[in-house]
């Protein structure tokens, strides 16, 4: 010690100097750690499907976000056969959803609508994407809707449902699935079919808030709101100046058409093949019911399709059925998102 050094400042000095080591030393030990999330997409069980976790609300994948197709192991970089997939979230990545792209739904064999749900949900489903796409306003009656129809949470596995979910469900992923397949061309890409998908999906969401539950239960009146919904979200979409240019709708009288048809022709399948007809009691498995119906809902799915090729010069919609899994950009972007 120099002479002249007090004591106490030494003393002080060197206490201080333990505590950042004590801090820095805590630091490092408790910083927090990344956080496995699991979950499976279900329609039927839905395979190959890309999931994402959304943390702007654009429905589109971002530099930046996690992603299934980025995992190391190349069997998670998709959903497996019972839908099932994981994501690794790290500390700091804030709030989020779930969004998938792709796959197919293993009880029919046909694709997969894009389907989103809240963090923290165990599944995704065409429920959780009512729910998660649903005006403020319109949360509340609609889940007061859905539980009326039978289910028992919003994220509830409705591979065994009563049939007014069933029904409901069927005729959501009928109406996303047609209308984005009767639309987005091989040029438009990824972005459109994602505006298309999201803005159906709130606007179906408003509409069952607003229905009552003897409407949702009538095979008829579900059906009349699923394609009136079909048509607004397509002329939004298609008066939006980001997409106008990109989305020919000059026959959008025959496609909407064409989706109330073919809702109502599923719906009342469903309806036919369930005893009491679309009850909000006594849930069965729904294989049972829909896939004796592929072939009924794949050609709803064909007939909305043909009614526009027959109509407007319309490629084939960009394969998101089976995406790269590499995990890299690329692909078209639509302005704000990253290809898988």
């Amino acid at each position: 010690m120099r002479k002249g050094t007090p004591k106490l400042a030494v003393v002080a000095s060197a206490l201080t100097t333990a505590l950042m080591m004590v801090v820095s030393g805590c630091g490092s030990r408790n910083a927090p750690p990344s956080v496995t999330v699991s979950g499976a997409v279900v329609q039927g069980n839905v395979e190959g499907a890309i999931v994402f976790a959304d943390r702007n609300g654009n429905s589109l994948y971002d530099t930046g976000e996690v992603s299934t197709a980025s995992n190391p192991e190349p069997s998670l970089r998709v959903t497996a056969s019972n839908g099932s997939f994981t994501l690794v979230i790290p500390p700091d990545y804030g709030p989020y959803r779930f969004v998938t792209y792709g796959g197919t739904d293993t009880t029919t064999n046909l694709p997969a609508a894009q389907l989103i749900a809240e963090a923290g949900s165990t599944r995704v489903t065409p429920i959780t994407t009512l729910v998660a796409t649903a005006p403020p306003e319109s949360r509340a009656a609609l889940i007061s809707n859905l539980q009326s129809l039978g289910i028992s949470r919003i994220d509830a596995d409705i591979n065994v449902a009563t049939p007014a979910i069933i029904a409901l469900a069927k005729s959501v992923e009928l109406a996303l699935t047609g209308l984005d397949q009767a639309t987005t061309t091989g040029s438009n890409g990824i972005s459109l079919s994602s505006r298309l998908q999201e803005v159906t999906a709130r606007t179906i969401a408003a509409a069952v808030a607003a229905s009552t539950v003897d409407q949702l239960e009538n095979s008829t009146t579900l059906a009349e709101m699923i394609s009136s919904s079909a048509g607004t979200a397509l002329s939004a979409v298609a008066a939006d100046p980001a997409f106008s240019s990109q989305l020919d709708v000059s026959n959008v009288n025959s496609i909407i058409d064409s989706v109330s048809a073919s809702v109502g022709t599923v719906v009342q399948a469903i309806a036919d093949a369930s005893e009491g007809g679309l009850t909000s009691t006594s849930p069965v498995v729904e294989a049972t019911i829909v896939a004796p119906l592929t072939d009924t809902i794949n050609s709803a799915i064909a007939d909305i399709v043909t009614t526009t090729q027959d109509n407007t010069t319309v490629t084939p919609p960009p394969d998101i059925i089976n995406p790269p899994t590499t995990g890299s950009s690329g692909g078209n972007t639509g302005g704000t998102g990253t290809g898988f």
